[in-house]
């Protein structure tokens, strides 16, 4: 009988050191520390999320750049990407910038352009300017004045246009020939271009806005941006106008937004 209980006594240690291994590795235990109590690496069960993927911005949510202030009329070279524009234009945008284009962003003057390419007095030839409105400016306000502007000679109707997620209306013209006006580089004013009155209004007081060559072709977009009127000037010397004119609407077409 000695022998029976003291195999009964050896098997009842030995259950007992097996339950202990157990409960010390956790796989019996209903109180486990929280994931992330611990320095220790953690393994993620197959098809959840790991806390690191949990806290990853979404791309929409990614950090867009400010446009580089740059003071008229020496344009700043950009990197391409995506860029916010200046809150002084008035609605918050942003657009996403490819290819090879320069800026003056000028909230002294509440100036804003990209460009590229060289007149006579060495600033852009080729240029998308946006001038921002005050509240309860209306489109067809805006086209009435361009329409009258002796300086320039329209072509054909205002047609609906769109840029970006918006929409607007868009007219056509060139610039009427001026012979008499010769390079003026302290004022950076090229030969025989015109003077923009119609558009004065939308800068700072004495900025003085002119086309950037001689007989330029120019697109005026009056642009509906939630309940605020954006312009935005397109020119390109006659010659170059086809090209620079379908970079402009790519660059236009990805204005949204903030």
């Amino acid at each position: 009988m000695r022998n029976v209980f003291r195999r009964v006594w050896l098997l009842a240690i030995v259950m007992g050191i097996v339950s202990a291994g157990v409960a010390a590795c956790g796989g019996g235990s209903s109180a486990s520390a929280p994931v992330g109590s611990s320095t220790a690496p953690t393994a993620t069960p197959a098809g959840t999320s790991s806390p690191v993927e949990s806290t990853t911005s979404s791309p929409s949510e990614a950090f867009v750049p400010q446009l580089p202030v740059q003071a008229c009329c020496a344009e700043l070279a950009l990197e391409p990407g995506p860029y916010a524009l200046p809150g002084w234009l008035g609605p918050l945008l942003r657009v996403d910038v490819n290819g090879e284009w320069s800026v003056i962003n000028d909230a002294s003057a509440r100036y804003l352009a990209f460009g590229r390419g060289e007149n006579s007095v060495g600033t852009m030839a080729s240029l998308i300017t946006l001038l921002g409105t005050p509240t309860g400016t209306a489109v067809d306000d805006v086209i009435a004045s361009l329409r009258s502007d002796p300086g320039l000679a329209v072509v054909g109707e205002p047609t609906p246009v769109t840029a970006g997620d918006f929409s607007g209306t868009e007219l056509r013209a060139s610039a009427v020939p001026k012979p008499d006006r010769t390079d003026d580089p302290d004022a950076d004013i090229a030969a025989g271009t015109i003077d923009l009155d119609v558009l004065e209004p939308f800068v700072e007081p004495g900025f003085r806005l002119t086309t950037s060559t001689a007989e330029a072709s120019l697109r005026f977009l009056v642009i509906d941006v939630d309940e605020r009127v954006v312009i935005a000037w397109v020119e390109a010397p006659p010659d170059e106008a086809d090209a620079f004119f379908a970079d402009a609407d790519e660059l236009l077409g990805t204005l949204v937004a903030q």
